[in-house]
């Protein structure tokens, strides 16, 4: 298997399909010229990706913007896997639309990964920048605007050769525009237990019944969530993760007891193929069934909230928002669609 830690997922995609003989490239190169922001492998070429290593396509993944980290503590943890799901083992017979990217590249680097590595690649670097960091020069811009002559263009590049239509003045852009990429967001805590969302109500509902406890601490009682708790009555998912985080250093007997009392912790393990391959730590509500659980409507999909969630008329949008409202708290958070193999019954 051929393998560079900064090849772009467009790059790759394209490079292993053409290995394998594959003539279609419609999930990499758009109908205008130019990469795919977010491709879909069809089913009919999964095969070839299903031979890498789970944690090697997810880092290539993440080097593109396409496989996002969670959010907080109370995001889905499988997040990240169910987006190289969507990618590399989803059903995707057609093409979805997404923005385009311009294909740019450097020639020296080229001739240098033929050098090195017997082979050339596009550098995830690239899909986003106007020079090349390593040369310091300008990177190439293809000028094709049609799938078949870009197409002839990158296999050109790819064996050394300089393609004829190029120009050096790259479209201004913004990687904000590129919905749902996300890029350089690392994991903030080593081994997190995150918070699922049957937890969410209960949480909300003990620093009501207790706020004036916590009020009375004086290391608590200037933080910016006392007073959102107090006045604004609004609170976001990273809000809620620094509460949880900050009662358990200055409240730590009173919160870990609430938190013992209501929860349990779980392990789960999950995947793109082997359910095994990934695994998280979990806090759920003691007692609720999670195949008969809907709690999540609400709050975006649990991993381990019943097959029926899926189907939803809505579009998966990644910006979508849905709000909870318990103990006259507004809670906010980001709605997730998708899952990936899932495997529930870990032991700790």
């Amino acid at each position: 298997m051929i393998f560079i830690g900064n090849e772009s997922l467009q790059s790759f995609i394209f490079r292993h399909i053409q290995i394998a003989g594959g003539t279609d490239f419609s999930c990499v190169v758009e109908d205008t010229g130019a990469w795919v922001s977010s491709p879909r492998i069809p089913e009919k070429y999964q095969h070839i990706f299903h031979l890498f290593d789970e944690e090697l396509l997810l880092d290539i993944t993440k080097n593109s913007g396409l496989a996002p980290e969670p959010d907080s503590i109370f995001s889905n943890p499988t997040s990240s896997i169910v987006a190289l799901s969507k990618i590399f083992a989803g059903n995707n017979s057609e093409t979805v639309s997404t923005s385009s990217i311009q294909i740019a590249y450097c020639e020296r680097c080229i001739e240098s990964s033929l050098v090195e590595n017997g082979f050339a690649h596009f550098d995830s670097n690239w899909l986003f920048s106007s020079y090349c960091e390593e040369h310091n020069v300008r990177l190439s811009i293809l000028k094709h605007s049609r799938r078949g002559g870009a197409i002839s263009a990158i296999k050109k590049i790819l064996t050394g050769d300089s393609a004829t239509e190029i120009n050096s003045l790259r479209k201004s852009f913004e990687k904000e525009r590129y919905r749902g990429l996300s890029f350089n967001k690392k994991q903030k805590f080593e081994n997190p237990v995150y918070f699922m969302p049957c937890t969410v109500k209960p949480l909300l509902r003990w620093l009501t019944d207790n706020i004036q406890t916590l009020k009375n601490n004086r290391s608590l009682e200037k933080r910016y969530w006392m007073r959102s708790l107090l006045e604004s009555k609004f609170i976001l998912p990273h809000d809620l993760e620094k509460i949880c985080i900050e009662l358990n250093t200055e409240e730590p007997n009173l919160f870990k007891k609430f938190v013992v009392d209501n929860f349990m912790k779980k392990k789960i393990g999950y995947g793109v193929w082997d359910d095994t391959k990934f695994s998280s730590q979990i806090y759920k509500v003691k007692g609720k069934s999670c195949s008969q659980c809907f709690e999540s409507i609400g709050l975006g999909i649990c991993p381990m909230s019943p097959e029926i969630q899926n189907i939803d008329s809505r579009t998966d949008d990644p910006l979508s928002n849905e709000i909870l409202v318990e103990s006259n708290i507004l809670y906010t958070h980001k709605v997730e669609f998708g899952r990936c193999k899932l495997n529930i019954h870990l032991e700790i």
